[in-house]
Formats: C-alpha cells, sequence, structure tokens
C-alpha cells in the first residue's frame, strides 16, 4: 500500500508590512467617506488627500442648517461697513461675498482675503472681539495671520497673534442663524460654532 505524504512547505510570500497597508486603505476609504456626506464636497476631499492649498474657498461653519434641505451655513462678507463685517449666512450659489481667498504666507499661517472687497479679515485682541476688515491695500500682519488646527472638516482657525483664541460664530444662549456676526473666542472643545472646513465657492 502506497501512503501519500504531504509535507507542509512553508511559503516565502512576505506579509504587506502595515506602513503599505494603512496608507492604501486611507486613499480606499477617505473617499467613499467624504463623498457620502452631502455637506462635503471636492474641495473638502482634496484637503483630506493633500492638505489645504491656496486658492479661493467657502468657510463653511459646522453648525447644524436651519433645516434638512437648507444651505450649510457660510462665512460671508457683510455688505456694508457696519459692526458685523463678518457673519455667517446660509450659502447661495456666485455669491462673491462667500467666497475667500486663502494663501499661505510660509511662515505656517494663512491670511484669508474676501474676493467680493479683496481686505483681509483680522481681529483684535482678547475674548469677543468681531472679526474686521483692514483698509484695503494694507500689508497682512501677525493680526490678520491666521493657523489652522484639527481634522480637515473640523478645522479650528486661530488667529496667529493669540493662539488661544479661535474663529466663533457668536450667538445667545446657542441661538444661530444667517446674519448671527463672527468674532473669537476661548476654545469650546470643538463645538460646531467654532469649528469650520473649507469647500469650493458657492
Amino acid at each position: 500500500m502506497r501512503i501519500a505524504v504531504f509535507a507542509r512547505t512553508r511559503s516565502h510570500a512576505r506579509p504587506w508590512p502595515a506602513r503599505l497597508l494603512l496608507p492604501m486603505l486611507a486613499w480606499l476609504l477617505i473617499p467613499a467617506w467624504a463623498l457620502a456626506r452631502p455637506a462635503l464636497g471636492p474641495a473638502v476631499l482634496s484637503t483630506l488627500l493633500w492638505g489645504l492649498k491656496d486658492g479661493k474657498y467657502s468657510i463653511v461653519s459646522n453648525l447644524q442648517p436651519r433645516t434638512l434641505d437648507a444651505a450649510p451655513y457660510v462665512l460671508t462678507a457683510s455688505a456694508t461697513e457696519g459692526d458685523a463685517q463678518v457673519t455667517i449666512q446660509e450659502g447661495h450659489f456666485g455669491d462673491l461675498k462667500q467666497s475667500w481667498l486663502i494663501q499661505d504666507t510660509g511662515k505656517g499661517s494663512y491670511t484669508i482675503t474676501s474676493v467680493a472687497n479683496g481686505r483681509h479679515i483680522y481681529v483684535a485682541n482678547g475674548n469677543g472681539n468681531q472679526v474686521k476688515f483692514s483698509p484695503k491695500g494694507e500689508a497682512p500682519s501677525e493680526y490678520s495671520e491666521w493657523t489652522l488646527a484639527g481634522p480637515d472638516t473640523r478645522y479650528a482657525i486661530r488667529p496667529v497673534h493669540d493662539n488661544g483664541q479661535n474663529l466663533n460664530v457668536f450667538g445667545n444662549n446657542g441661538n444661530y442663524a444667517s446674519g448671527n456676526p463672527v468674532g473669537t473666542w476661548g476654545w469650546g472643545d470643538g463645538q460646531p460654532n467654532e469649528t469650520w472646513h473649507f469647500d469650493a465657492p458657492y
């Protein structure tokens, strides 16, 4: 009687190292996750994969929209020179007041300039100051330069001169609506009124 002998052979294939597998999984999973979220558009996907590049963006608040079918709240340049020069409004397609030019200063910070009026935003020292526009043609300073911190869809936007402050939608007792002014406030652990994401301009 012949007895068959099966010898176990050792595979010479090397397992894929985790340092290669993780980036591959990120490329597969992040686009599907981002595109499945209706509030996030192609520009958000771009920042997820490659980081924020110089260009024109809408700066979108992470506050819940007014209704399920309403546009998200977007950082908006006021049409007047009143106290509230920068507010949130529901996004409107083609509104240049909701389009912002983001430019890297080369110092780890960015300037944020209104496409509508060509002026960059700045804020004074201290808690509760509203964001204002610099005089047209004025060179950027530490008061008009901003850093970005956090994951790409929940940025904290902070003035260089006071990193403890954050771009914040003001609201009485948590009431947020179109027209609410935007200023800076101390960090509140990532609340929706103090975190933002960048998307293609409306």
